[in-house]
């Protein structure tokens, strides 16, 4: 497989990671090209791409957040929600090419989230394993599924949320935001437009 490390992929290795996210039964949105044009998060952090082709066909992708830290020129490498595979093979061969191309950023840490769940989940499980990968007790990012309890009054509600949730809720509510649920791919081309 032919792995690459870029910035900035050109339009025929974006289409080829469109297709691996359309079709892999273990793909999260957050892992698509045009995630890239979402901030970063700090000013000190860029994304990047990191891709395996196999015959004009994109086998593994990582899109990943690399942010320099105070200590020393040292990253962080963030996977968010990914990387995403065909196969289980193809994920670990992936990690492994990863790793070696990474090893020349002077990384602190790479943390990963596969989105991988059902048929192969405890051999990719394992094979991370075997590569050094453990659960994070305390991940840095949010929580896969919150369960919100909607059997009292709005104000009731948002009383039992934290302040600075129960400030950023009101803050949207005078937006006066339009929320709407289960998008067609007419309501997601405007969503892309967002970002």
């Amino acid at each position: 497989m032919d792995y690459r490390l870029e910035s900035r992929p050109d339009t025929a290795a974006v289409a080829a990671i469109d297709h691996l996210l359309s079709t892999a039964a273990h793909a999260h949105f957050t892992q698509h090209p045009a995630w890239a044009g979402v901030p970063a998060g700090d000013r000190n952090a860029s994304w990047v791409f990191f891709f395996g082709m196999e015959a004009q066909r994109a086998r593994f992708s990582a899109l990943i957040r690399v942010r320099r830290t105070p200590l020393l020129g040292y990253c962080l490498a963030d996977i968010f929600r990914g990387p995403t595979a065909d196969t289980p093979e193809s994920l670990i061969a992936g990690m492994r090419a990863l790793e070696q191309q990474l090893a020349t950023m002077n990384l602190l840490a790479v943390r990963i989230d596969p989105f991988w769940s059902g048929p192969g989940s405890e051999e990719v499980r394992g094979a991370l394993a075997g590569l050094g990968y453990l659960p994070m007790d305390d991940q840095p990012w949010s929580a896969r599924t919150l369960e919100v309890q909607i059997d009292r009054e709005p104000e009731q509600l948002l009383l039992s949320f934290r302040k600075e949730t129960r400030y950023d809720v009101r803050k949207a509510l005078k937006l006066n935001l339009d929320v709407r649920e289960d998008l067609d791919d007419a309501g997601l081309v405007d969503f892309e437009k967002l970002y």
